[in-house]
């Protein structure tokens, strides 16, 4: 596709685009994330700018280039976010701890085991579900507040932290 076609994307073009890249596309941000689901919701999340952005201004004049190149700083910007997100809830999870433990070397080491079985469970989940889960569980936000947060449905909200809550089940058993 160049830009000598038409300035803005008719829906038959990005579903053209969206079939002869998706795949690419999702296996690249992989190679990045580890995680197949986080993957395409990254894919995803671009095709969507992709069309509202394009509908109004002229396409790049290397459509797959400019994909790719947005993939991959997604996928970086969701690793950085990844490792924020960890920090934070490691924090969290010790200053909740920390000041619930008191003096017992048994209840301390209970503790880390708990805090590192938490923070690897954290560590399993996909972006959107740790995410997710931390708003709900640290930050006490309702399911509603977290919908309009992560712009996503009710429903995407409750499937996430059903996922979170199927991990940590597994992981703390």
């Amino acid at each position: 596709m160049s830009a000598q076609q038409s300035a803005s994307l008719s829906e038959s073009q990005l579903q053209t685009l969206f079939y002869d890249n998706y795949a690419d596309l999702c296996r690249y941000a992989l190679t990045f994330l580890g995680s197949t689901q986080e993957a395409e919701d990254i894919v995803q999340q671009i095709f969507l700018k992709f069309w509202e952005d394009h509908q109004q201004k002229s396409l790049p004049s290397n459509c797959r280039a400019y994909l790719f190149k947005t993939v991959y700083s997604r996928s970086l910007n969701a690793l950085k976010h990844r490792s924020v997100q960890r920090k934070h809830a490691e924090y969290h999870v010790h200053h909740y701890w920390g000041s619930q433990s008191e003096s017992t070397s048994e209840s301390q080491l209970q503790t880390k085991e708990l805090e590192s079985a938490l923070s690897k469970a954290l560590g399993e989940m996909s972006e959107t579900t740790r995410q997710t889960f931390i708003l709900s569980r640290f930050h006490g936000l309702s399911h509603k507040e977290i919908a309009e947060t992560l712009s996503f449905s009710l429903k995407n909200v409750e499937y996430h932290l059903h996922k979170a809550l199927q991990i940590l089940k597994i992981q703390l058993s």
